[in-house]
């Protein structure tokens, strides 16, 4: 080379195989390094340049072959770990999925959550209610034995799923735990994370304490309480879906996958080797999942056949059950034959009796016409001897009367009431009105008091008038006096009418006189007895009086003297 261009120096390193012997035949891998040097000095002699370019060929080397070994180590490394790793994955997949798969073919399909577990928003949650409940301590224990923890709550939509799925106490004291607990005056999640939402409840509990509750069938931002960890209450459990904790295991192995690939072009030859076992363990496990879904199949069927052979003997039995009752309903059809015949016997039995007793209704009909006829007649006859009672008892009632108006005489005047061999009801200048009679003396004066007129008419058998109704009413002296502040009538009636004048005479009396040409209503005057005016006497109407007036006949004279 020229002394004005760059020295390259050239050196050799022998690289020996993890794996195998370097055989005979093969010659050693050799890897030529170019290192260029910087311009020499012009000053330098011909050894000194033979001298700097070992020293640098030497240098050169050294660092080559720590750069490789710092490689190679860093690949050893890289690969034991990823094989170690590897490995440990594969076993844990491998008792995963078979524990998985066992314990899920027997569901009535696989899912992403356990039995009993709820999924929502690629979780599953796990709502405990049975007793005995747990302290809070105690319920993150029992979440952690299933691969999960208390639950923690990231938005509203959460708090509202949880609140649908969560079950009310009888109080407002007793909910669910929470993931949640206070730390150094800071309300943390067991994920680490500090609370941002703070759905507390504003009232105060009769106790607060570091842990989180959640209670039921509140409002959705106001449902949580602060409580002592020693209380015992219902909890929630939580994990990550399955699919989730696959797709984790998935990205770790390609992670490691990547950088393997990167870091060295040998571990690729080994990882094709490991994916190669992978793959046979794979198909032993597809092997295993296939046997497993035949045995759930199996299973399936047998349990199917068990149901069929329990169907067929209900089928059996029913059929039985439908024999018997069959049999019961042929019974009871000959039966109710048997009973249908004997009721068509009686049935033209009581034909026949009916027939008998139409007879004999007929019969009994005309007899009762008969006897109809006889009771009408008798009726009429009744009728007849009612009429001739009635007459023979007012026959004898008139009989009656007519011996007492004799008693009231010791010597009857036969002459002044029967003149000419007839009897009239009144004597000789007496009125017959509504079977009285009534003497009116109209003589001219002197006339006499209400005294002298009462004695006047009791020698006649009679007395002053009274005065019953309006038709009476006609004049002179009335037999009306004043006895106590009372209006008596000398029948000893008190009286009833009042037919008074309104204007006043003169100075007004005890006795009672009747104003002729007024009205009949308005005529009547009160007077004293020494004054002198006419009267007018009045007694029962005799024989031959009540005998026409029994019978509502006679004569009604009105007089009015001028």
């Amino acid at each position: 080379m020229e002394n004005n261009g760059d020295e390259v120096c050239y050196s050799t390193v022998n690289i020996k195989s993890r794996k195998s012997p370097p055989r005979e035949t093969e010659e050693e891998p050799t890897i030529y390094s170019e290192v260029k040097q910087k311009k020499a000095a012009p000053a330098e002699t011909g050894q000194e340049k033979e001298e700097t370019a070992a020293l640098c060929g030497s240098r050169l080397m050294l660092l080559c072959l720590g750069i490789l070994s710092v490689l190679l180590v860093v690949s050893i490394t890289v690969i034991v770990y990823c094989e170690f790793h590897l490995s440990r994955i594969n076993r844990m997949f491998r008792v995963s999925f078979v524990s998985a798969l066992s314990s899920r073919l027997m569901d009535p399909e696989c899912g992403p959550c356990q039995k009993d577990w709820i999924l929502f928003q690629e979780k599953c949650y796990f709502f405990y209610n049975p007793h005995p409940w747990l302290t809070w301590s105690k319920s993150r224990e029992f979440c952690q034995d299933k691969h999960a923890d208390l639950i923690v709550i990231d938005d509203l939509e959460e708090q509202e799923f949880v609140s649908s799925q969560a079950k009310y106490y009888y109080d407002i004291y007793h909910g669910y735990w929470m993931g949640l607990q206070q730390t150094n005056n800071n309300w943390i999640w067991v994920d680490g994370r500090r609370d941002t939402i703070g759905f507390w409840i504003k009232e105060t509990f009769y106790t607060s304490g570091p842990k989180a509750l959640l209670i039921p069938e509140r409002k959705l931002t106001e449902s949580w309480a602060k409580t002592e960890n020693g209380f015992a209450n219902k909890f929630i459990c939580e994990r990550e879906a399955q699919e989730r904790s696959e797709l984790s295991n998935s990205r770790l192995f390609l992670g490691c996958l990547w950088i393997s690939s990167i870091l060295v072009a040998g571990s690729i030859i080994y990882m094709n080797v490991d994916m190669s076992e992978q793959q046979e363990s794979f198909k032993d496990l597809t092997t295993g999942k296939k046997q497993l879904i035949d045995e759930r199949k199996m299973v399936k069927l047998s349990r199917e056949r068990e149901e069929l052979i329990r169907e067929r003997e209900e089928l059996i039995r029913k059929r039985e059950e439908v024999t018997r009752k069959r049999e019961e309903v042929t019974r009871k059809r000959e039966e109710v034959t048997r009973k249908r015949e004997k009721l068509s016997q009686k049935r033209e039995e009581l034909n026949q009796e009916r027939k008998e007793l139409d007879q004999k209704r007929e019969e009994l009909n005309r007899e009762r016409k008969k006897l109809t006829q006889k009771r009408e007649e008798l009726n009429q006859e009744r009728e007849q001897l009612t009429q001739k009672k009635e007459e023979v008892t007012r026959e004898a009632e008139e009989l009656k009367w007519v011996l007492g108006y004799f008693q009231k005489f010791d010597i009857f005047p036969i002459n002044d009431y029967c003149p000419a061999k007839k009897c009239g009801p009144c004597l000789h200048d007496w009125i017959f009105f509504q079977k009285k009679c009534y003497l009116f003396y109209d003589k001219p004066a002197p006339w006499k008091t209400w005294e002298q007129s009462r004695r006047f008419c009791q020698d006649r058998q009679a007395d002053l008038v009274v005065i019953s109704d309006l038709e009476e009413q006609l004049g002179y002296w009335l037999g009306l006096q004043q006895t106590n502040n009372t209006w008596t009538w000398v029948d000893g009636r008190v009286d009833t009418l009042g037919f008074w004048m309104k204007e006043k005479l003169r100075t007004p009396g005890p006795k009672a006189r009747l104003m002729p040409g007024r009205n009949p209503s308005e005529s009547w005057n009160k007077a004293d007895n020494f004054f002198q005016n006419k009267f007018i006497c009045e007694h029962e109407a005799s024989l031959s009086g009540v005998t026409h007036s029994g019978s509502t006949t006679g004569e009604s004279k009105y007089f009015t003297p001028e």
